[in-house]
């Protein structure tokens, strides 16, 4: 297996799993019959396991060709962050997230990163009332894509936690950098 920025296996599958729940499994088929060598072969062989790191190349490659192949571009992308966070808690772990603040929640959230991704980390630079601003920083391998999903999490987590009128935006980075900052409000 090459060096590099690695992913775990899980992020692969609970995004074909969020796939498959938002376009039906004809369209997941598509995707992974798109894909090009070894995630391409893995993939269809299934032999993807969650626990494992896998080159975070092959996940960007996925994430490339389901937003080309389904034509859904980046609000896909967004559907899909939004809907693998939603599949990755059980309803207990979302019990539990609606009685803390949803800073708090979100401070505790950016722990996980490091769980699906060995580059990088995700940290919070300032909390409070209704307003969180978070970081994501040395995140070697993230393009465009990464960045998309990995806002779409976030936005995830903040509204499991019972947030209305939820603005979440990338204030700095993302795109083709190695960090990305974000800020959130709500009420």
């Amino acid at each position: 297996m090459p060096t590099g920025p690695r992913v775990k296996g899980i992020a692969l599958l609970t995004d074909v799993a969020a796939l498959t729940a938002l376009r039906g499994a004809e369209q997941t088929a598509r995707v992974v019959q798109a894909l090009d060598g070894e995630v391409g072969a893995a993939m269809r062989a299934q032999t993807v396991l969650p626990g494992n790191w896998y080159p975070l190349a092959w996940y960007a490659q996925f994430l490339t060709v389901m937003a080309s192949e389904t034509r859904g571009g980046v609000p896909l992308l967004r559907e899909v962050g939004r809907k693998s966070v939603e599949l990755d808690l059980n309803s207990t772990y979302r019990f539990f997230m609606r009685l803390l603040s949803p800073d708090r929640v979100f401070g505790f959230s950016t722990n996980f990163f490091s769980n699906y991704f060995d580059t990088g980390k995700a940290s919070i630079m300032e909390s409070r009332a209704k307003y969180v601003r978070c970081a994501w920083r040395g995140c070697a391998g993230f393009d465009e894509n990464l960045w998309t999903v990995t806002l779409a999490g976030a936005e995830a987590i903040l509204l499991i936690t019972g947030t209305r009128n939820l603005r979440l935006h990338c204030s700095d980075g993302g795109g083709r950098n190695t960090f990305m900052e974000a800020e959130a409000f709500w009420t």
